[in-house]
């Protein structure tokens, strides 16, 4: 990855991003509560605190397939040998042996397991240079990351920068006042990495900062099926 930030020019890894520690004035959270107002003022209980979130990744699971993300097939022609090679990427076998920012896949077992057949094919011709396993590899990474994309503001921390690490926390929205209820987005919620930064200073909002960040997996582990059921269901009745 090549990009810029306050101390210049960076090219890096991605895993040497998403192994990087964690900053510890990094952890946002956005809650959906109606009497939460916040401002930009640079006030500790507001600072970390989301006011505004768009989420702008596609998070299509057809535009993953189609591009490479789950699976991928790579022809190689090689002039010297004047021989093909050919490359087969699996999202589920490769999982495990790549870094990732959270724990577990971006769909549940059962559907990564279903789409690990070759769906994606692309030409390499650029033998000797290029690992073609590298390549197939790094398409699926940069499209599972780039596909999982939030844009938020927060009020201003000039120390933040492009490639940092941060933690978000995402709650649901409360229908009652339910004291110790756990209303947490467990599956929205985890590890990003910065892509994007926008300064703004305001007459009226003060210092705020538009952010945008992405990641690449699930902290949790996303079920095979619904457990949704309808009073009718659990009474044993067809519907």
């Amino acid at each position: 990855m090549f990009f810029e930030d306050f101390t210049g020019f960076s090219f890096v890894s991605l895993s040497d991003l998403f192994v990087q520690e964690l900053r510890p004035d990094s952890y946002y959270s956005f809650e959906l509560d109606a009497g939460d107002q916040t401002t930009g003022n640079d006030l500790f209980s507001s600072r970390f605190r989301i006011q505004d979130l768009t989420f702008v990744g596609k998070e299509n699971v057809l535009d993953e397939i189609s591009n490479g993300v789950y699976s991928g097939f790579v022809t190689q022609y090689d002039a010297k040998t004047k021989s093909i090679n050919t490359v087969k990427h699996s999202y589920e076998d490769a999982f495990d042996k790549v870094v990732n920012l959270n724990e577990y896949e971006l769909n549940s077992k059962t559907e990564v397991s279903s789409l690990s057949s070759p769906t994606f094919s692309n030409y390499h011709l650029y033998s000797g240079i290029f690992p073609s396993d590298g390549i197939i590899t790094r398409m699926s990474q940069l499209n599972s990351l780039l596909n999982r994309r939030i844009k938020f503001l927060v009020s201003g921390n000039s120390s933040l920068n492009v490639g940092d690490k941060v933690k978000m926390n995402f709650n649901k929205q409360k229908f009652s006042s339910n004291v110790g209820v756990n209303n947490t987005d467990k599956y929205r919620s985890g590890m990003y990495i910065v892509t994007s930064v926008k300064h703004t200073i305001s007459k009226f909002d003060g210092y705020t900062m538009v952010i945008e960040a992405c990641t690449d997996s699930s902290a949790i582990q996303i079920p095979d099926q619904s457990r949704f059921e309808s009073k009718q269901q659990q009474q044993g009745e067809l519907l």
